[in-house]
């Protein structure tokens, strides 16, 4: 009988090892397996990385290094003007191109916003995406002009009034995806106490594939209540030219020789 349970034991110590053995290479035939999907998934992650890599570099090589377009109406001339008088006459005025304000609220600004080009970005690239992966800077350039004005003993800034002269100007502002205004200029008169300002912003305006470059010049002024002085201040702009760069954008230290200028 006790030889009997011996070997009773030692067969079901034999049928546990075996089971056991069998559970250990199913485990390890599993984990191979789990092993071999996780490379596959990360060979898959790798060639759709190296593939997109791929399609940006050839997009990037296809791509111009920048987009030159003329302004709309470029060779208009387009002026915003401001008076706290009742002043509303400026030379050679023009309605579709000129915005003129008087009797105008202190600390206001009133704007002239235009259309400057517009560019269908699937011309450039696949998507949106790769588009503002290649392209980094919005740039303008042309004619700038612009006087500020104190009534009594003070009179223009500049004598040539409101016949001012032009300076060629560059600004740029970063490319950001989002349909924003960013300001490139701001200036304020030298010489009146800081009563009379004028600004330059540019405008992303995203639609669909469409991408539409917008300048708004905008002019304010301001005074002491009780004063019996009036202001004016005055802004043009013609022949602008825009540009989207790919390179990031830099400082122009032109910008920076003439009066004040803040960002």
């Amino acid at each position: 009988m006790k030889k009997l349970l011996s070997i009773l034991s030692a067969v079901g110590l034999m049928a546990m090892s075996a089971t056991s053995v069998m559970s250990m290479s199913t485990a390890q035939v599993n984990k191979n397996n789990v092993s071999k999907n996780e490379y596959r998934n990360l060979d898959s992650i790798n060639i759709a990385s190296k593939n997109k890599l791929n399609n940006l570099r050839s997009l990037t090589k296809s791509a111009p290094e920048e987009i030159k377009l003329n302004s709309q109406n470029s060779k208009m001339l387009k002026r915003v003007y401001v008076n706290s008088s009742s002043d509303k006459s400026i030379p050679y005025f023009r309605e579709e191109y000129d915005k003129v304000y008087a009797k105008v609220e202190k600390d206001r600004w009133y704007y002239n916003e235009f259309d400057m080009v517009s560019i269908n970005i699937l011309d450039y690239a696949n998507s949106k995406t790769e588009f503002l992966e290649l392209y980094k800077t919005v740039q303008m350039e042309g004619l700038l002009g612009y006087n500020f004005w104190t009534s009594g003993a003070y009179g223009w800034e500049a004598t040539e009034g409101q016949n001012f002269k032009f300076d060629t100007f560059m600004f740029q502002k970063k490319l950001k995806g989002e349909n924003d205004y960013s300001r490139v200029l701001y200036r304020i008169d030298g010489s009146h106490d800081n009563r009379e300002h004028v600004q330059i912003e540019l405008k992303e305006d995203w639609y669909d594939n469409h991408l539409r470059i917008k300048a708004r010049l905008g002019a304010r002024v301001t005074w002491t209540w009780g004063s019996p002085y009036d202001h004016a201040a005055i802004l043009g702009v013609k022949h602008e030219l825009v540009r989207i760069l790919k390179r990031e954008s830099l400082i122009d230290l032109r910008n920076l020789s003439k009066n004040k200028l803040s960002y």
